[in-house]
């Protein structure tokens, strides 16, 4: 059975975001959810306490899709600079259609509920873990300078959530992607600088020495 029991599970979890893309999670009733997902509202309770509960659901799911698209998508390029501007597109795009669908959603309270945090919170620790391992890389093979790759990585996700929260109450400018595509190359520039810096003063000082 327990086959059968991901496979109710999953029609519920479809259902339920097929409404939240329509509407606020204030106008959905588990009854509504119970409804498109062709199952009876004993069966969904028997699942989820709430359409909170629901939700969050629903946004466990989509992080995850967000995760794997941008591992997929910076795992094909050949060099870290590379891979930091795939990931800089892949993930305004991904974040861009996130908040399109469940912004009317996430206004309500239930933006600060626990397990919607939770769920926030793993995405952006896999994406810390993601972004640190491409900086490793770099300083590895030298294509940037030696720094700090954590705290670097946890700048750029602090920066890229700052603005989508500004984005996400509609203050942003609607180019923010191609911002956002631009204050990585600014970065990815100032990490080869300290490469370029590292060189010179190893050669100044191999000067001296001489």
């Amino acid at each position: 059975m327990p086959g059968h029991t991901l496979e109710t599970k999953s029609q519920i979890i479809q259902a339920a975001k097929t409404l939240f893309k329509e509407r606020n999670i204030i106008g959905v009733t588990m009854a509504q959810i119970a409804e498109v997902a062709r199952l009876g509202r004993a069966t969904i309770y028997r699942y989820f306490r709430s359409k909170e509960e629901i939700l969050a659901e629903v946004l466990q799911n989509e992080s995850e899709n967000i995760m794997r698209r941008l591992i997929e998508i910076t795992k094909g390029a050949k060099t870290a600079s590379e891979k930091l501007k795939r990931y800089a597109v892949a993930r305004t795009e991904a974040v861009q259609e996130f908040m399109e669908i469940y912004r009317k959603s996430l206004q309500t309270r239930n933006l600060f509920s626990p397990r919607i945090i939770n769920v926030f919170d793993n995405l952006l620790s896999k994406e810390l873990e993601l972004l640190k391992s491409i900086f490793e890389e770099g300083i590895r093979t030298g294509e940037f300078g030696a720094f700090d790759a954590e705290t670097a990585a946890e700048g750029i996700i602090a920066a890229l959530c700052g603005m989508e929260a500004i984005e996400f109450f509609g203050k942003l400018p609607k180019q923010w992607p191609k911002k956002t595509e631009k204050f990585l190359e600014l970065i990815i520039n100032g990490m080869k600088s300290l490469k370029k810096g590292r060189v010179e003063n190893e050669e100044a000082n191999e000067d001296v020495a001489n």
